[in-house]
């Protein structure tokens, strides 16, 4: 309410004057003047008291002075035990209050909404003109009300569930004791309202909200010791909602004076303070570990920190680290923590699962007991050894269980080593069984990791199987040794060895490097035979390269054999042809002949062979092309006699060759003269 006051004249005067005697002065319209705000003194029913005293409504006047040149909106600012709760806002309409007015409000402090509780206060205002705070002043009042304030507690009903809770929790129940000073008015009733938690404005904690709970009681005995008027009632939450809430303990008497509400938290659950949730529902594969999530409420009895978890499965117990315990930002959030339960050894079948979950002094904070179902899938993965660029071939097999059908049968590999895309290898989405084959590119060497799992219709999870593998470096070799060599001559092989560790697909590297340490084995097979034969074993040194001495015996091909890379397996060479030349050496010659006389040379030929054959050829000096005559046999010694007859008198040059055979190439004797008389 707004209205001028009774100095409004002479202030008007005194206006004037001053306009008069600052006239010649320019005003500085930028320069914002803001009115005075105050709160005048509370009317006290007490007289002299150094504070003003209420004890039920007054009013609460501000006063507004100096003008309003734009809209000036007033608050109260008041006492309570809820977040800072105003009386309406009231505003002062620009120009309407030139130098001074007051704003009047009717303030009840024993409202049910916010009760004011006992003793000295402040009450104030907050101001705003033209968008910007303006300073108040306030004022100090001592509130002694009529009704005297009202506490509660509450002792939970007992539960499964609750003795795992800490003291602020229910379940279904509790016992809800007021208390509050004694000489309780005959006239006083209490009402216990469980509220919603409240926020962080006035209007979320107000006391007159409807309650989602209540009960009605009286004060029923007194502490003459404490000085101490008390009661109680029970409350049925069973019905509630789990979460936080208010519970406030309010009396009031017949003319409707509240008093200051005692207010204190309540969190309601249902739950068991430690919960299990098995990854498929609770079915695991035989001999799998089971994916456990573990879920303790909070608040919970322990202050102490979570620790360990002691798990307790087909009658063996074991204590696990619990590794790092969750909670989410929020108010009474669980802890969570996951961990894997071992199976090995427990027969297809329900298996009984106790988790007991400790606190980091060891000391038992709540326990659960699910139920997991084992069974078996009888599912195998056949894997081949893996050898970079060498395609595999991964085979998967499993049945599912009496009851039990499969959606997915995935493999899988962990690294890129292995390049390949996995179909899902069940027949049908409703599997009984499988049998398939997906096929691999292996692109790197290294540790690789081959996965088989299984999806259950609905998502519910199978068996999930993980195997380590290696993928082993492609090794290659190459064996070159001279073409031909004499009989009888040392020769030199020699073999390289390379291992390719990476294929360089997807942006990689091409690697290939020596395979120093790898031993070689040389071996022969001679012409016409089908049979090699180890002609003698070396190791590559730190280039890769391994070298080997050996003896012409006969023409054939070369080979080298070593290990590979991966176990268990060789890497063969192609073969490296050879040809062995026999050998022919002089061992008498006629150095003159008669013209068309029969004669013959002799020589010694390597190696012998049955049925080989020697040819003495002719040419005149400066010839290109030799006469061949008759053949001469080679005998077991490898002395052979070669007949020769020449009819034209002259200088001759002759040379003994012995016939090729399969074992030996053609071999040749130096070339002699020979003259014919």
């Amino acid at each position: 309410m707004l209205r001028p006051t009774r100095r409004v004249a002479s202030s008007l005067a005194v206006a004037a004057v001053l306009a008069s005697l600052v006239g010649a002065a320019p005003a500085r319209a930028a320069d914002p003047v803001d009115p005075l705000v105050a709160v005048k003194t509370v009317t006290s029913v007490v007289p002299d008291a150094p504070t003003p005293v209420v004890d039920g409504p007054f009013d609460l006047v501000v006063e507004v002075t100096g003008g309003v040149t734009d809209d000036l909106t007033v608050i109260p600012w008041l006492p309570s035990w809820s977040w800072a709760p105003t009386a309406p806002a009231q505003t002062v309409p620009a120009g309407s209050c030139p130098v001074s007015c007051e704003l009047t409000w009717r303030i009840d402090p024993a409202q049910q909404g916010t009760p004011w509780c006992p003793g000295f206060s402040r009450v104030d205002v907050r101001a705003a003109m033209a968008g910007r705070s303006v300073v108040t002043y306030g004022s100090a009042v001592y509130y002694q009300p009529t009704v005297s304030p009202t506490l509660a507690t509450f002792v939970a009903d007992s539960t499964p569930n609750s003795p795992g809770y800490t003291g602020a929790v229910v379940d279904t129940g509790a016992q809800v004791t007021f208390r509050g000073a004694a000489g309780r008015l005959p006239d006083e009733q209490v009402e216990v309202l469980v509220l919603p938690p409240g926020g962080y404005s006035s209007d979320e904690n107000r006391l007159d909200l409807p309650p989602l709970m209540n009960a009605a009681g009286t004060w029923t005995t007194d502490d003459p010791v404490l000085g101490l008027a008390s009661g109680q009632v029970h409350l049925d939450t069973s019905g509630l909602a789990e979460g936080t809430y208010r519970l406030v303990a309010q009396a009031h008497d017949a003319a409707g004076h509240y008093s200051c509400a005692g207010s204190t938290g309540m969190v309601v659950r249902h739950r068991p303070l430690v919960r299990l949730s098995v990854d498929g529902g609770g079915v695991v594969a035989t001999g799998a570990p089971a994916t456990v999530r573990v879920d303790v409420s909070d608040p919970r009895p322990s202050s102490a920190a979570l620790g360990d978890l002691r798990l307790t499965v087909g009658g063996s117990t074991t204590v696990v680290p619990s590794g790092i315990w969750h909670r989410s930002p929020g108010t009474f959030t669980p802890s969570d923590t996951i961990t894997t339960v071992p199976t090995t050894g427990l027969p297809p079948g329900p298996a009984l699962l106790t988790v007991d979950v400790l606190d980091v002094t060891g000391a038992t904070v709540g326990s659960q007991t699910t139920t997991l179902q084992v069974a078996d899938f009888h599912d195998t993965v056949t894997i081949p050894t893996f050898v970079v660029g060498e395609r595999g071939t991964i085979r998967f097999t499993a049945s599912a269980p009496s009851g039990t059908t499969m959606h997915l049968c995935d493999v899988t590999t962990t690294t890129s080593r292995l390049q390949y895309v996995s179909p899902n290898l069940c027949p049908g989405p409703a599997a009984t069984s499988v049998d398939g084959t997906t096929s691999v590119m292996p692109v790197a060497a290294g540790p690789a990791t081959v996965e088989s799992r299984i999806l259950m219709d609905g998502g519910v999870s199978g068996p999930v199987r993980r195997v380590p593998v290696t993928v082993y470096a492609r090794r290659t070799a190459t064996i070159s040794a001279p073409a031909r060599a004499a009989y009888g001559a040392t020769a030199v092989a020699t073999v390289v060895v390379r291992d390719q560790t990476d294929l360089g697909t997807d942006g990689g590297v091409v690697r290939i490097s020596p395979a120093p340490g790898v031993r070689v084995t040389v071996q022969r097979r001679r012409a016409g035979t089908s049979t090699w034969s180890t002609v003698g074993t070396t190791v590559t040194g730190s280039t890769g390269v391994a070298s080997l001495r050996y003896v012409t015996v006969g023409s054939g091909s070369l080979r080298a054999v070593l290990p590979a890379a991966a176990p268990a397996r060789t890497v063969v060479t192609a073969e490296r042809p050879v040809t062995s030349v026999a050998t022919v050496a002089w061992s008498t010659a006629p150095t003159t002949v008669r013209s068309g006389a029969s004669w013959s040379a002799v020589v010694i030929t390597r190696p012998y062979e049955r049925g080989a054959t020697v040819r003495l050829q002719a040419r005149r000096p400066g010839a290109t092309s030799w006469v061949t005559f008759a053949p001469g046999a080679v005998a077991s010694s490898g002395a052979a006699r070669a007949p020769a007859r020449i009819g034209t008198r002259g200088t001759w040059e002759i040379r003994v060759l012995r016939v090729g055979t399969v074992g030996q190439a053609v071999g040749y004797s130096t070339v002699r003269r020979v003259k014919v008389v």
